[in-house]
């Protein structure tokens, strides 16, 4: 009986974080921009059942521009770009003990991973473009297609970090900032650019 009042707290604790996270997920979808609630079904149905991958909820997905000499009097921002939010696709897998997750778009360009091991959590950022040399760290860097990018600010919570159990769903919430790197937009020169994230997800642990 000694063992069991700590336990039984452990269990209610744990089962009330996984809510609080949980009602904070399903309250970012009633404040994402309708184009992007059509796509929501397809990722947490069919692909959520089929494959754990659950749909990362992107509130804030901004570029704060701290240096540039482009002239974007003609371009024209998207329905989409407007918003500043996105949804991605989110997932997790028990990798010898660790849990890591990922968060990306299938075609996109910038990917998070966090990697869960004890109870502590490390945060990834990075960017990658296919064929194009179009970011670097510092302004007298060589140009690359792939980069990792300090983080200026990491947050994240889950509603679960340790004891991770196959087919169990987990949910999360993240705020990143990202230090300032260079970004060359297509069609344009260099700028000085950071990124900042503000996400809520959910998947199967594979």
């Amino acid at each position: 009986m000694k063992n069991f009042v700590p336990i039984m707290i452990l269990f209610t604790a744990c089962h009330a974080q996984k809510n609080i996270i949980e009602n904070q997920y399903n309250m970012a979808i009633t404040k994402l921009n309708p184009i992007f609630k059509e796509i929501l079904p397809n990722i947490n149905t069919e692909l959520f059942e089929s494959e754990g991958n659950g749909a990362a909820i992107l509130l804030k997905s901004k570029i704060d521009t701290l240096e540039s000499n482009n002239d974007y009097s003609n371009w024209e921002l998207d329905e989409f770009e407007k918003t500043e939010q996105d949804v991605w696709i989110a997932a997790g897998e028990l990798i010898e003990g660790k849990l890591s997750i990922s968060v990306g778009q299938i075609f996109g360009n910038q990917f998070i991973r966090y990697i869960v091991e004890e109870g502590e959590i490390s945060t990834i950022f990075s960017e990658h473009y296919k064929n194009d040399n179009l970011i670097k760290l510092k302004k007298w860097d060589e140009p690359t297609n792939e980069l990792l990018i300090p983080l200026e600010t990491s947050e994240v919570e889950l509603s679960k970090t340790k004891n991770f159990v196959i087919g169990e769903v987990i949910y999360g919430k993240s705020k990143i900032i990202t230090e300032p790197y260079y970004l060359k937009p297509m069609g344009f020169d260099f700028e000085n650019i950071k990124r900042e994230y503000e996400l809520y997800f959910k998947f199967k642990v594979r």
